[in-house]
């Protein structure tokens, strides 16, 4: 919140970059590529949530408000955004909420788009402190699958090679823009060199660029139900 207050006298204009952190985590967890995205000009935005005690409802009214300033901010160009896991959809969860006007790219870590089967086996004392984990089954009345397709905004998904938490499939969008899959693992995604060179290109140009060390293994398109 203070980068978007500090820029309030400045001559430049940006292009602001959100990350959405995943459950379980904190915004340390996008410190990595907080850094990389400033070093290459973005105006980054480490939006912190707490995951325990509170549904994706609470942390919707957390990050709507930033997102209207940000939106009518004269110094912001544009709004992109970098979420990881279950932030990416709590960012669908917000766009599908309210319309913002300088909305341009996000990529998406391992969303669980169509929702995880994971979640259902939440039970007792871990069910209450992580009431969000349910919302994001698999089931038809879950919200992943409730949420519609974000259609005003370029979308990219990366996925993890090595993910017990959220499957490939689970991963895609019906209206992506790029989807590709990369060798690391869930939790590594958002710190992992390679996927946020990816990252930055897609932000940049609207598609990952094929890297001749760490490739970004396009993937067919399986949309989320």
């Amino acid at each position: 919140m203070n980068a978007v207050l500090s820029i309030q006298d400045s001559p430049k204009r940006w292009d602001a970059v959100v990350l959405i952190h995943g459950l379980f985590a904190t915004k340390r967890s996008m410190s990595k590529a907080h850094s990389k995205l400033e070093s290459h000009g973005y105006l980054p935005i480490n939006f912190s949530y707490s995951s325990y005690f509170r549904k994706l409802d609470s942390h919707l009214m957390q990050l709507l408000p930033l997102l209207r300033r940000l939106d009518t901010d004269a110094n912001i160009r544009s709004i992109n955004f970098l979420a990881h896991s279950c932030g990416g959809i709590l960012m669908r969860y917000a766009l599908q909420s309210e319309i913002f006007s300088k909305l341009q790219r996000a990529v998406m870590l391992a969303p669980p788009n169509a929702g995880t089967p994971l979640a259902k086996y939440s039970v007792g004392v871990f069910d209450r402190l992580f009431p969000a984990v349910r919302q994001l089954a698999d089931a038809p009345e879950a919200l992943p699958k409730q949420l519609s397709t974000p259609d005003n905004i370029e979308v990219g998904v990366i996925a993890a090679e090595t993910d017990m938490i959220v499957g490939r499939d689970s991963t895609h969008l019906p209206n992506q823009s790029d989807h590709c899959v990369m060798p690391t693992s869930h939790f590594e995604l958002p710190r992992h060199k390679a996927t946020l060179d990816h990252c930055l290109s897609f932000l940049a140009e609207g598609r990952f660029q094929p890297n001749p060390a760490v490739a970004c293994k396009p993937t067919s398109v399986k949309c989320a139900a």
